[in-house]
């Protein structure tokens, strides 16, 4: 259980890595072109201010990205990128208001549709390119079954691999048609199961995410 906790950690951690990543990359990418009058902040304050913009949109993002598909899960993708658009855009307008009053900008209600209009055609891009992204990586085609399972016996062939066990220099097969044993060694075994779904929660058990109750 604290394997399977620290990989979840784990997991959280690459995950905001990532989004760090590319919020300081948008950010620095902003920061140069300088839209919307922000270049006369300075640097390393126009820096910091679109970076802060990129990670508040990538937390307004997952939020729409939720909301969009709970509300609507069979929607088409003109529509989910719309909706999902509109709700990051919105809160990010008001957002770039906000740092523009604090820095001492005038604003200025009568420019604000045309502002709303600019931070809306970004986001749009940014989640188009993004929703694409996650299509191609969804077509992709899956790796191929793990060589392990080609050891298994024929009486346990074609069942659900639930978890593996040790025992002396042989190996235990839990499956949904039974058990029975397989000569092999454990690290032998965990290296041909990288691509099924489980992890090796002692040095003498490894589970598969199908078996957890």
């Amino acid at each position: 259980m604290r394997e399977i906790n620290g990989n979840e950690a784990g997991s959280r951690a690459r995950l905001a890595a990532e989004i760090l990543a590319v919020s300081a990359a948008l950010g620095t990418f902003f920061a140069i072109l300088g839209p919307f009058g922000s270049h006369r902040l300075g640097w390393p304050l126009v820096w910091m201010v679109w970076t802060g913009m990129m990670l508040a949109g990538a937390l307004f993002a997952k939020l729409a990205v939720a909301l969009v598909t709970r509300l609507t899960p069979d929607a088409g993708a003109a529509r989910w990128i719309g909706a999902v658009t509109a709700l990051i855009a919105t809160p990010l307008t008001l957002l770039l208001v906000g740092f523009e009053a604090a820095f001492g900008g005038e604003i200025r209600f009568g420019g604000l549709p045309v502002k709303a209009f600019n931070v809306a055609v970004i986001t749009f891009a940014i989640v188009s390119v993004s929703w694409l992204a996650e299509q191609r990586r969804q077509q992709a085609p899956a790796a191929g079954p793990s060589p392990f399972l080609r050891r298994m016996p024929a009486r346990l062939a074609g069942g659900a691999l639930y978890a593996v066990s040790a025992e002396d220099h042989y190996l235990r097969l839990h499956t949904s048609r039974g058990e029975d044993v397989i000569l092999m060694r454990m690290s032998d075994a965990v290296a041909e199961l990288q691509s099924v779904d489980g992890i090796r929660t002692h040095r003498s058990w490894w589970v598969a995410r199908e078996g957890v109750d």
